[in-house]
């Protein structure tokens, strides 16, 4: 099998230890799989800036660049952040641009529209969620907007869970 067949994986993983998971991992894992066997093999970890509690990973609409949610909680700082990764062409590994606050902690969830100009995330303390405008390099640029969401429900949980993503994006006006 060539090498050029392999398909490239990120994964995203808690670097710190945490109220519900014991993160014992030093960043963002890289594997090759080998699609006709299944085999993964290791290539490599990305470590350093942009990798503290990179729990949720996804990549630009045109696959040059991949975005970490790095889950932090009270502890760790203010708020949470996002990191953004530039794929380099050739080799596909990650080379760090920047981050910015999601404006909450424990933010768990990230998504870049189809342009890749605009991001979204979601963090869970307070429910809110944020955008930013992603520059022509793919770092992040300036925020665009952020709200947030009552505390609501029947139980202690309810209360504490991801908020609603579709209410706040339903409001998002569509050109900035």
């Amino acid at each position: 099998m060539l090498s050029s067949d392999r398909i490239k994986l990120y994964i995203g993983t808690y670097t710190r230890r945490e109220s519900f998971v014991d993160g014992k991992a030093e960043g963002i894992y890289i594997y090759h799989l080998d699609p006709r066997s299944g085999e993964l093999t290791y290539a490599a970890t990305v470590a350093g800036p942009g990798t503290i509690n990179p729990s949720f990973l996804t990549l630009g609409p045109d696959k040059r660049c991949l975005y970490a949610v790095n889950e932090l909680y009270a502890n760790e700082g203010p708020h949470g952040t996002v990191s953004a990764f530039a794929i380099d062409p050739v080799t596909k590994d990650l080379i760090y641009l920047n981050q910015q606050s999601t404006c909450g902690l424990a933010p768990c969830y990230a998504s870049i529209e189809p342009k890749g100009v605009i991001a979204w995330w979601q963090t869970m303390r307070p429910a809110a969620s944020a955008s930013y405008r992603s520059g022509k390099t793919g770092a992040w640029a300036r925020l665009q907007m952020s709200c947030s969401f009552p505390a609501q429900g029947p139980i202690a949980r309810a209360r504490r869970a991801h908020m609603p993503i579709w209410l706040c994006l339903a409001q998002v006006p569509t050109r900035f």
